[in-house]
């Protein structure tokens, strides 16, 4: 069984290493190293694989973002005309294009081993997500010796998600096998493309505010074909289900508790090489094509939609009192057709599967961490000063001893690694 530990990090320093050095320790110091200089050995270096072109501009958008950051804070006063970011449309529709076809050729579900540090909402914070950035992986990203698990909502509200969007996916195309990025509610161009309801703080705003109206539109689009292709969910080490809201439900055929269970196997459906990547969860012919469907086929064009949707947008039961189904879920406070999940659920869902717990993400939290639904499901959110709501920021580091250590960034000027009250 996993164990948890919860950590506060405080300003910019991360958790503190184990002393290695006997002197530095306290104790008697350490022997000095014989040198070995052999004579006579060739030496084979072994050369790094050369940069596809997609991933030489990856690695220049990476220093650039990281270059010009601090300067674009200082220049940023409002939303009123275009901001200068120095990016060049060409560069970023080609990063696009290229994380579009890399996510298009991973499965829905990614398998991830430890460690593996996991990171919940960004919403366009670029401080927060260059903090962890750096404090995470303080080297070249193919040699981290740790995975990065993202949780999706990187865009919306903050004022920077190109940037965000930018930072992940070049990070995606310089190590696939590092990075893994998941979509999230706000990865909908329904969504992140409401100007109405998010203004200054709508992606799509901020694409044209960068790139003018007409560029701006085009790179909008491109960014959401990339989201469109992004996993769903991640399983670390058989045992951590990664998602960004919840769990799907179970369809039954009846309302009786008997009534067969239609696909057996929720995360199976995931698999199957045809499930839909939609474009947007909210397109019309969607619906269409379920009306459209028979038998097992519309069966299981309505469940890969519900599936889909239950991923990205339930949250754990809150209200005591919610009336539940037969497999604990009931409905959601965000109405539509949104369902909230309780720990009946989840017991359910991770018996079945054979897994110890669920990292998830998709609400705020004022320590940036919770734990809830008998301590196996730990929101994870990762950008602090949330709207102005004086928030922390959380990530998840999960190691390969079974161990899971919560820790969350203030805004804190002492350093160090403290033990933080319930989360």
């Amino acid at each position: 069984k996993a164990t948890v530990s919860v950590l506060n990090w405080r300003g910019g320093a991360g958790p503190s290493l184990p002393l290695m050095d006997g002197a530095a320790a306290g104790g008697a110091p350490p022997a000095k190293r014989r040198k070995f200089a052999p004579q006579n050995v060739r030496r084979h270096h072994v050369a790094k694989p050369a940069l596809t072109p997609a991933q030489q501009t990856a690695k220049q958008l990476l220093t650039h973002l990281q270059a010009t950051y601090e300067a674009q804070m200082e220049g940023l006063q409002g939303f009123n005309g275009l901001r200068d970011t120095g990016l060049q449309r060409e560069d970023v529709v080609a990063v696009c294009h290229a994380a579009r076809d890399l996510f298009a050729s991973e499965p829905m579900i990614q398998r991830v081993e430890t460690d593996a540090w996991v990171l919940g909402d960004i919403h366009g914070n670029f401080r927060d997500l260059l903090f962890f950035y750096k404090e995470l992986i303080p080297f070249d990203v193919a040699l981290c010796p740790y995975r990065l698990v993202c949780l999706g909502d990187y865009v919306d509200r903050g004022p920077f998600g190109m940037e965000c969007v930018l930072l992940l996916f070049c990070l995606k195309l310089l190590s696939p096998g590092s990075v893994v990025l998941l979509r999230g509610n706000h990865e909908d161009p329904r969504v992140c493309g409401d100007e109405d309801q998010y203004g200054v703080g709508s992606f799509r705003y901020q694409c044209k505010h960068i790139f003018g109206e007409r560029d701006g539109e085009d790179v909008f689009e491109q960014v959401c074909r990339a989201f469109a292709n992004l996993p769903l969910c991640a399983v670390i080490d058989d045992r951590v289900f990664c998602a960004h809201g919840g769990i799907p439900r179970v369809y039954r055929e009846g309302e009786e508790r008997d009534a067969p269970a239609w696909p057996y196997d929720r995360l199976g459906l995931l698999e199957d090489a045809s499930f839909p990547r939609y474009y947007s969860l909210f397109d019309q012919s969607i619906g269409e094509t379920i009306a459209s469907a028979e038998g097992d086929e519309k069966k299981r064009c309505t469940r890969q939609w519900i599936g889909t949707y239950d991923i990205l947008w339930s949250d754990p039961v809150k209200d005591a009192e919610t009336v539940l189904d037969m497999d604990g879920f009931g409905e959601s406070e965000r109405g539509g057709q949104s369902i909230a999940f309780s720990a009946r659920a989840v017991d359910q869902f991770l018996t079945t599967f054979g897994m110890d717990m669920m990292i998830r993400a998709h609400q705020e939290k004022r320590s940036g961490l919770r734990i809830s639904q008998s301590a196996k499901v730990i929101t994870v959110f990762s950008s602090s000063n949330y709207q102005g709501h004086g928030n922390g920021a959380g990530v998840v580091l999960i190691r390969k001893s079974g161990k899971v250590d919560l820790l969350m960034k203030t805004g804190l000027e002492q350093h160090g690694v403290d033990l933080m009250p319930g989360c």
